[in-house]
């Protein structure tokens, strides 16, 4: 094995112990909605705080803005995703937590819709979700002993090379 081929094998190693990381993992908290006026439909997507609704009434519904926003209007048959700190504002880990003890609420939270003339509230709850911890250890350390027993097999590799 020369050399160039046994650095690609050590990289290859390496990559394929890493455990897989997206954004939604680095998210310790994921928000639910728990009812939703008739007429819409809307779901949390993403995380805790990217929010989906569908307008499936036959009038128009308008998310009220929360501080100097803009309030954001959805024809009948329409569809919006937006970010809304309402369902993620405040958020932290509670104190008290046992390991594998799952998703923990930490808040609920309420955002103000209009449709046609009546005043509804889509609500929702923050859950804190615990992190993998330990288990995300074990591919990391899998990947570092390849690598450097794959280091040391280069070593001893380009000694014997050049005698």
């Amino acid at each position: 094995m020369t050399l160039r081929r046994a650095g690609i094998a050590a990289l290859l190693a390496t990559l394929a112990c890493a455990p897989p990381v997206a954004a939604h993992e680095l998210d310790d908290f994921a928000s639910v909605v728990r009812s939703a006026p008739r007429g819409l439909a809307v779901e949390v997507v993403a995380g805790s705080d990217h929010l989906v609704l569908r307008n499936r009434s036959r009038r128009p519904a308008t998310i009220l803005a929360a501080g100097r926003g803009a309030d954001v209007r959805v024809a009948p048959g329409g569809r919006i995703a937006w970010h809304d700190e309402r369902a993620r504002a405040g958020a932290r880990a509670p104190r008290h937590r046992g390991a594998g003890s799952g998703p923990m609420p930490v808040r609920d939270w309420r955002i103000p819709v209009v449709i046609g003339e009546r005043r509804r509230t889509i609500r929702g709850t923050l859950f804190y979700v615990e992190p993998r911890g330990a288990g995300a250890a074990l591919p990391i350390a899998v990947g570092a002993l390849t690598l450097l027993l794959v280091g040391g097999a280069l070593v001893v590799l380009r000694r014997a090379a050049t005698r």
